[in-house]
This record gives C-alpha cells, structure tokens and sequence, in this order.
C-alpha cells in the first residue's frame, strides 16, 4: 500500500513540477509560496512578510489546477506518514495487531494513544 501510495504522490508532484515549470520543495511553505504567488501570480496575503500556504488559503483558491493537486498531494502524504508508513511499525510482536491505550487523563478529545 505504502508502494502504490508513494507512486501516486509521485505522479501529483510530477504534474505540479509540470505547472511550476521546474521542481522545488513543496513541503516547504517558503518555496511553495514563492512559486504560487511570485511565479504564477496566484492571489495572495503576506502574513508577516510570508505568503501563507496553509490549508484555508488553498482551498478558496481551488479552481486553480496546481493547487488542486497539491490538496490532493498533502492529503495523501498525510495518510502514508501518519498511518501507511507509522502504524507497522506499532504492531505488537506477540499478537500481530496494533492495541491502543485510552488514557483520558492524557487528552481531553478522545484521540487513542498508540504503544
């Protein structure tokens, strides 16, 4: 799974290389800001003397293809880092399975702590 997913992020970020005219770091909000607003003349807000690339710009700017792909490549990202690639790791050697702890005392939204 982690395989196939590694394979799509790589066509998205193909196709977003292909828009920018040259590769750069999409992970770094600098460089990608640099290319949206600066290159491509994407509109934007400075926010202290930096353009934001956060999810909530992105979105209202949706119509645009590059930004497009790139929800779609953090997205999917997301997923391979946080569970694809993390949770196998977090099997127990014993059972094959990865078990939760609750502790409420921890965190107050109900989110499962893996160990």
């Amino acid at each position: 799974m982690s395989n196939r997913l590694g394979g799509q992020l790589e066509i998205i970020e193909k196709r977003i290389y292909e828009i920018a005219e040259h590769a750069f770091n999409i992970n770094s909000p600098q460089q990608l800001g640099v290319v949206l607003f600066d290159e491509l003349r994407l509109p934007g807000k400075k926010v202290k003397g930096k353009y934001s690339t956060d999810a909530s710009i992105l979105r209202r700017m949706r119509e645009y293809p590059i930004i497009r792909s790139l929800m779609e490549y953090r997205q999917l990202m997301k997923l391979k880092s946080t569970y694809i690639d993390a949770l196998p790791s977090l099997i127990n050697a014993r059972s094959g399975r990865v078990h939760t702890t609750f502790n409420q005392m921890r965190t107050s939204t109900g989110r499962l702590l893996f160990k």
